[in-house]
């Protein structure tokens, strides 16, 4: 049944693409969001094996903070040494019990991350435009919170009720 609705919904997508001016050019760029345990990446496993060009902002921010990039080193300068492990890279244990118990840390540690992922989004979206993809799907918890739903011509949240979420 999930797979009809996808299918049905991708194919809506394609058609609507042809016939809407996007604010991409003839690329629809539809953002895909969700809160945790929703179901977002059944959906998002379920777009790619139809042939949909998926752009994963988890996976990008995950990259963002590798050892020497960009990221990591505005990660470092906005939180300090204390975040990295013994091979100087982030351990993301710390990371995630720092941000989680301080809300002025996970603030810095936004500021510090979002122009790094909004820069690969960015040049992601690029590339998909200049091989012509009429399609892309932006998979990005914080859409709405960052602006990047400006960025897209649709969004699409997924939700599930309190006793399906895993």
């Amino acid at each position: 049944m999930m797979t009809t609705g996808i299918r049905t919904a991708t194919a809506l997508f394609a058609t609507a693409s042809a016939d809407k001016k996007t604010k991409c050019g003839s690329m629809l760029v539809v953002g895909l969001t969700g809160g945790i345990a929703t179901g977002k990446s059944t959906v998002t496993r379920q777009l790619i094996s139809l042939g949909v060009p998926v752009i994963d902002c988890d996976r990008i921010a995950h990259d963002t903070a590798c050892k020497g990039s960009w990221g990591y080193r505005r990660i470092v300068a906005a939180l300090g040494r204390d975040i990295l492990d013994g091979r100087g890279e982030v351990d993301r244990a710390r990371l995630g019990q720092l941000v989680f118990a301080d809300a002025a840390a996970r603030r810095r540690l936004n500021m510090a991350t979002h122009a790094p992922v909004a820069w690969q989004l960015l040049r992601q979206l690029v590339g998909h435009w200049l091989r012509f993809r009429r399609l892309v799907v932006v998979d990005m918890p914080l859409l709405f919170e960052t602006g990047t739903h400006k960025l897209t011509s649709s969004n699409v949240v997924v939700a599930c009720s309190p006793e399906l979420q895993e």
